[in-house]
């Protein structure tokens, strides 16, 4: 349950089977009162059962047909590799064909992994808070620096008022008279004035030193952090990030284009017709209601938005709904015609040869239609 169930699909299972759940329930609650109505079987159950066999229904048929020992192997070995864990384990754990030695050991692997993942995360936020405790030192040593420096200025300005005012005082009314004195006593408060001047240049530079070493090290631990937010994402669903399309040779590829331009919706069916792919079209709720976006996704094997020319709300819709039935989702750079066909060319081409890579945007659809 808890490498092929996230806590969202729980949430949603138990409110359609109409369980009440606290808003301050925890994880490990939620979890522990599933596992505990699946030993006892009933509508919770039931529910799991049907939520698990239609998501991974392609890796169920694959094991089903599947004899041999050498090829269950295979087959394990391939999707483990590929990050394609839940499916594939919900399949070998579902059957009553594997050999009972095999599903031991795929057991093993899986409940393996949990720990790895828990270690990695865990190196990742203890380097973070490394990172940001000597952040903060080096803050203070900056602070601590850059006091002791102004309070050098200070001395040096209070020196040469007090030099000044002693040259002052000490000049006669006879001034040619004390003309050599005057030029000694000057020359001393230049030097006074030059040594001062480069203590402060000394002290600038030291002080932008501290500055670029501390944004480095700034710098570090946002990227530590990014990656110990990466291996949390992932432990959600090991396999989340790999999906592929697998496509039957005789089954034609199926693409929703969601939003774009309304004068060049022709244009694209062209070449999807070209593609020997089928073409589906929402505007992204223009005129067509949001409600119809789930059921052409499901439809669908591959759903493409423009980031330039779709409504967020849509696109987001689109993009949770194919993540929760395993399909590709594509963001495109603009919704021009040639954009759409190199895409396209990529997908027919990796379905065709090989299971196509689940393409992720680099960035969020921007809120325009």
């Amino acid at each position: 349950m808890g490498t092929c169930l996230t806590h969202t699909d729980l949430l949603n299972i138990a409110k359609r089977c109409r369980v009440q759940v606290s808003p301050d329930v925890t994880a490990y609650d939620l979890h522990a009162h599933f596992v505990e109505a699946v030993r006892k079987g009933g509508p919770l159950a039931r529910a799991m059962q049907k939520l698990l066999d239609r998501r991974h229904e392609g890796i169920l048929r694959i094991v089903g047909r599947a004899r041999s020992r050498a090829e269950l192997e295979q087959i394990w070995r391939r999707e483990y590799d590929a990050g394609r864990i839940a499916g594939a384990y919900w399949a070998f754990q579902t059957y009553s064909h594997i050999p009972q030695d095999l599903a031991a050991r795929i057991f093993g692997e899986v409940h393996m992994l949990s720990h790895v993942l828990g270690r990695t995360i865990h190196a990742a936020a203890e380097r973070a808070s490394e990172l940001a405790a000597r952040v903060a030192d080096l803050e203070a040593k900056i602070a601590r620096d850059a006091e002791r420096h102004r309070q050098a200025l200070q001395e040096r300005d209070a020196q040469i008022a007090e030099l000044r005012s002693r040259l002052i005082a000490s000049v006669p009314s006879p001034l040619t008279q004390q003309r050599p004195l005057l030029e000694r006593r000057g020359s001393k408060r230049d030097r006074a004035v030059l040594a001062a001047r480069e203590r402060a240049k000394l002290a600038e530079a030291r002080i932008d030193e501290l500055l670029r070493e501390n944004a480095a090290l700034r710098e570090r631990a946002l990227r530590a952090e990014r990656a110990a937010a990466s291996v949390r994402a992932q432990e959600e669903c090991p396999g989340a990030l790999a999906c592929r399309l697998d496509l039957p040779r005789e089954e034609k590829l199926k693409v929703l284009y969601l939003g774009g331009r309304k004068g060049s919706i022709e244009q694209l069916r062209a070449i999807a017709e070209g593609a020997s792919a089928e073409f589906y079209h929402h505007d992204g709720g223009v005129e067509q209601a949001f409600q119809r976006i789930s059921d052409m996704v499901e439809r669908c094997h591959v759903v493409f938005c423009p980031v330039d020319c779709i409504n967020h709300r849509a696109c987001l819709l689109a993009k949770h709904q194919c993540q929760r039935m395993q399909k590709a989702f594509v963001l495109l750079r603009s919704a021009g015609g040639a954009t759409f066909k190199q895409a396209l060319s990529e997908i027919t081409r990796a379905t065709r040869h090989e299971p196509a890579q689940f393409i992720r945007g680099s960035s969020e659809p921007t809120d325009v239609e």
